[in-house]
């Protein structure tokens, strides 16, 4: 209706409303005149909201609102919106980037919502989410991204199997499988898969899920393995044995730099070199102990050598060195885990020069057979220690069980190698980075960064990276250059769901309209307002028709 016609119509419908107060006040009965009067005016209240229903401007409307489907927008809920909106213009993402929004006034949003990148191309329009139900399957995940040959890679999560078929997850390596666990049917449970990767370099493992004959899910997981060579481990016992003598070859065998000396009377000793060079051991201790990343040793051969000992206290402290203390069956006829993870002599006194630890809050487990702990790791100063609890771990290698054998030494080494950040790296923040998607890496080093442009870079900062495809990605500077890993689009699915719901929330929360509302005027549900204003008109016409009659 245009502006005439409308002031035409209101002032034919107070002329009506004038005429029937008018009516009603000059009648000769004069019971419930009020309620004849309120009725009058309600049927013409009702009777003018239903012309305006009629003959509203559905174009303007229209113009006001507008829908964006994204991924996983569900079909009935856009029909039942449409349905009660018109007319209502609905757009993919492509579409609302060259689409004007200047007339819109709100978005709808349908779906999972968008990426935290997407959502920063967008306008200053009022946002109200329409999510769908979040995603089950893989509630969260997380996987080591750096490993050194010869330790674990594992992979650890929850999963929620929403199936009534057992789900089966798979960790692949190579199109073989490593490890597999199960998840009943309308089960949530926590999983862990490992395993130790077969090359050194960029690798990509996978994780296949699989209920009953459909394969689910199949997703990346990509970890970068860095040569072991490079980490300088000196075995020192004061006898030779089997433990020790399985232990230095299995770590020859894994790249690492072996220094084997064990002593074999008291002023002979028989050294062993595996990808290492000669150690002039004539020197003090405190000369040649410094060039080893680990000291595998007892706590009998500490207590015989105090200089080796006051000399590892001193680099464990720093930071620069990291211990394993074996199994000593000398000091102890018990286990060390069963007398509270303190090392003892036989006599029940602690032994003279040796290390005692007691595990407080920065004792970790890390290699638990069910209840039984066999080996444990805690914090000396800035270093670590590990204490191995088995004597005879030499026995799976007689009994060809090489893969537990080489867990559970990879746990222990791992646990007691000092931390040691490389000097450049470089990682992507966005936990699933997508081709075309805004993707924010940290890159740090530990020198300055010069560019062509002559200026510095900090040891650390931030950069924005629009990859094109999926895989591995290289980012190269002057002097170095480092890896970060891109996904497809299908994999990890409920997770980058998951953080689009996160992402769209948080992004509706900024704006100043997140509810059924533009600009704080509420958006008219005409299809509901038409049903009301039809029945007070129609129950105040059988009023008054009433009244008449009973007049």
């Amino acid at each position: 209706m245009n502006a005439i016609v409308t002031i035409l119509t209101g002032i034919s419908l107070l002329l009506m409303l004038y005429w029937l107060c008018r009516m009603e006040w000059h009648r000769q009965n004069k019971r419930r005149l009020w309620w004849r009067l309120m009725a009058n005016a309600i049927a013409v209240v009702a009777l003018s909201m239903l012309l305006y229903y009629a003959f509203r401007p559905r174009e303007q409307e229209t113009r006001l609102m507008a829908v964006l489907a994204t991924e996983g927008t569900h079909p009935d809920s856009l029909k039942s919106f449409l349905s009660q909106h018109p007319g209502t213009p609905v757009y993919t993402w492509r579409e609302w980037l060259y689409a004007s929004s200047a007339t819109v006034e709100q978005l709808h949003v349908f779906g999972y919502g968008l990426p935290a990148s997407y959502w920063k191309m967008m306008n200053e329009v009022p946002v109200q989410l329409h999510l769908s139900p979040e995603p089950r399957g893989f509630l969260s995940v997380g996987w080591t991204k750096m490993v050194y040959q010869g330790n674990r890679f594992e992979c650890r999560g929850k999963y929620d199997n929403t199936g009534e078929d057992t789900a089966r997850l798979f960790l692949l390596q190579e199109s073989t499988v490593r490890d597999s666990v199960l998840v009943g049917p309308g089960k949530v449970n926590d999983f862990v898969l490992n395993t130790i990767p077969f090359f050194t370099g960029p690798q990509v493992f996978t994780m296949v899920v699989v209920r009953g004959r459909d394969t689910i899910e199949t997703s990346r997981l990509p970890v970068i393995v860095h040569a072991a060579g490079k980490t300088k481990i000196l075995v020192l016992t004061g006898f030779p044995d089997a433990e020790t003598g399985f232990l230095s070859r299995w770590l020859g065998q894994m790249g690492y730099s072996v220094t084997a000396r064990n002593r074999i009377s008291n002023q002979q000793y028989l050294t062993n070199y595996l990808h290492a060079d000669p150690v002039n051991f004539s020197r003090p201790a405190g000369q040649w102990l410094g060039q080893f990343d680990l000291l595998v040793t007892d706590a009998g051969t500490m207590a015989a050598n105090p200089a080796v000992s006051n000399a590892a206290r001193q680099l464990i402290a720093a930071g620069k060195m990291g211990l394993v203390l074996l199994a000593d069956s000398s000091l102890t006829k018990e286990v060390w885990y069963g007398r509270g993870y303190r090392w003892q002599s036989g006599n029940g006194g602690e032994a003279e020069g040796t290390l005692t630890f007691v595990p407080g809050p920065a004792a970790t487990p890390v290699w638990k057979n069910r209840d039984t702990v066999l080996a444990v790791r805690m914090n000396e100063g800035a270093g670590h220690v590990a204490i191995s609890g088995w004597h005879s771990s030499f026995s799976l290698r007689l009994t060809e069980k090489n893969s537990h054998y080489a867990a559970y030494w990879s746990s222990v080494i791992t646990g007691a190698l000092p931390v040691s950040e490389p000097e450049k790296t470089m990682s992507a923040l966005n936990n699933f980075p997508e081709p075309w998607d805004e993707t924010i890496l940290l890159w740090r080093t530990a020198a300055p960064e010069y560019t062509a442009a002559g200026t510095i870079f900090p040891w650390l900062h931030y950069t924005v990276a629009w990859p094109d495809r999926s895989g591995w990605q290289t980012a190269v500077s002057r002097q170095d250059s480092a890896r970060w890993f891109v996904f497809d689009r299908g994999e990890w699915f409920t997770m980058r769901m998951r953080e689009r719901m996160q992402a769209s929330e948080a992004f509706a929360g900024t704006r100043a309209t997140v509810t059924k509302s533009i600009d704080g005027k509420p958006v008219m549900n005409w299809q509901r307002l038409r049903g009301l204003f039809l029945g007070c008109f129609f129950m105040a016409s059988v009023f008054l028709w009433m009244e008449k009659k009973l007049d």
